[in-house]
């Protein structure tokens, strides 16, 4: 797995889409946040059970803050504070991809992205905000790349459509028949 030096940076002109962790990953501190007021109310109050939310509400504030994951050009990188903790060349050490996700998750657009590289590391990005729309950019990038390679390249046909909204031939016949009406016009 190649890293960045510390001194590397993103050009911020190559980066196609940022992602950051979902700000419902607060919903459980504040859950038990809620549940221990309305104990206290019921039993007298103790202090250890003033601190339990506070340490969940804190854990959860230092993730949120501290991880972001970028798509560029050519890879993806994973950083956590500030320093770049995982990076996958979309061509050559790209291996897998998946979304992990809850029902509560699903409802409120976050969850979990998996990385995989060719050496099997891999890397899980907790509560990532609007994991689909990140997977669908890495794909679409990953195609195109791909199709630079080797323009016989194509995806499944259910990824394709998943991606893309049509199915591969659809989409090369159309590019066919721009190419002959263009000629035609000439």
């Amino acid at each position: 797995m190649f890293l960045l030096k510390k001194k590397d940076k993103i050009n911020k002109k190559s980066v196609i889409m940022k992602g950051k962790t979902s700000k419902f990953i607060f919903l459980l501190p504040i859950f038990i946040s809620f549940v221990i007021t309305i104990y206290n109310f019921l039993y007298p109050p103790t202090l250890i059970l003033f601190c339990i939310p506070f340490l969940f509400f804190l854990t959860s504030y230092f993730y949120y803050d501290r991880m972001s994951i970028y798509l560029t050009g050519s890879s993806v990188y994973v950083f956590k504070n500030g320093e770049p903790i995982f990076n996958s060349n979309l061509t050559e050490t790209f291996k897998l991809l998946d979304i992990e996700e809850t029902k509560i998750g699903k409802y409120l657009n976050y969850g979990n992205l998996i990385l995989v590289n060719q050496d099997d590391t891999f890397f899980n990005y907790k509560f990532l905000e609007n994991p689909y729309e990140f997977k669908k950019q890495i794909i679409k990038r990953y195609y195109k790349l791909m199709l630079k390679k080797d323009p016989s390249f194509s995806l499944p046909e259910d990824v394709y459509s998943e991606i893309f909204g049509k199915k591969e031939e659809e989409n090369s016949n159309n590019l066919d028949k721009l190419g002959e009406d263009n000629e035609t016009k000439a």
